[in-house]
């Protein structure tokens, strides 16, 4: 038996503006690959309804940081040494900030050439994996409900 459902269409404004902005706030909580996916949402206006572009947009511009320390520990700990034995110079704050890291300008104390050091987010290799399980989760979930939710493909992105 098929259920009835509402197409976007048929979804009120103030309806769609309301459960955007709730996502929106969940996403920003979450942090990782839920503001990538809300940095995708911004930029789905063929897609999706206008109140989630209007409400995603600015998560275009807006990316979490880590603090100069966790970024020391975490460099530390990929190279095996202390960050001062390998560059020379190492800027504490980054020159850009993306939902899974953040770039940071140094130099390499062996040649003294200027370098970017792209550091990711200390929180995620542990949150990630389980993350993009329930993205799939919750897109084959859509995907049974909603007969035209087309977004299959979107797990994959990430």
């Amino acid at each position: 038996m098929a259920k009835d459902y509402l197409s976007a269409k048929e979804i009120s404004s103030e309806t769609h503006t309301r459960a955007s902005m709730r996502m929106y706030e969940c996403f920003r909580i979450n942090g990782g690959p839920y503001i990538k996916l809300g940095q995708m949402m911004g930029q789905l206006d063929n897609l999706i309804p206008k109140e989630y572009i209007v409400t995603f947009e600015p998560m275009l511009m807006q990316a979490p940081k880590t603090s100069y320390e966790d970024v020391k520990s975490i460099v530390d700990s990929e190279l095996g040494k202390p960050l001062e034995e390998v560059y020379s110079e190492f800027d504490e704050k980054p020159i850009a900030s993306a939902s899974l890291g953040q770039v940071h300008r140094a130099r390499l104390r062996s040649t003294g050439e200027e370098v970017a050091v792209k550091v990711q987010h200390k929180w995620i290799k542990e949150q990630v994996p389980g993350d993009l399980r329930l993205i799939q989760f919750a897109t084959d979930c859509a995907m049974a409900i909603f007969p035209d939710f087309k977004y299959g493909w979107l797990p994959e992105e990430f």
